[in-house]
């Protein structure tokens, strides 16, 4: 893997991404955000779901629903910072990749 790494550092081959280098890349890119509008829409309908259950639950003492209502708010609300974060954390993560060479 190494011998690899260094045959394709001493043939400088440099690779940059480029929105243009393929056909298509902006019907990907609208994709893309697309899917990202879906799962927003998906979160806060979870998110809606999740604390109706959490409060009727709780309004009929059923502890264990009210429970997993709480629980499925907070996964919704972890949701929708991995989706609104999720661009972010892929160029940093993309960043790191690109130093280490």
């Amino acid at each position: 893997m190494s011998s690899l790494a260094t045959l394709l550092g001493a043939a400088g081959i440099d690779i940059t991404p480029s929105a243009s280098g393929l056909p298509g890349s902006s019907m990907l890119v609208q994709l893309v955000g697309g899917l990202q509008f879906d799962a927003e829409i998906a979160t806060i309908a979870a998110m809606i779901i999740s604390a109706a259950v959490w409060a009727l639950s709780a309004h009929s003492s059923n502890y264990q629903g009210a429970s997993k209502g709480k629980v499925a708010l907070i996964a919704s609300g972890a949701a929708a910072i991995l989706i609104g974060f999720g661009p972010s954390l892929v160029e940093a993560l993309f960043g790191i990749g690109q130093a280490a060479h």
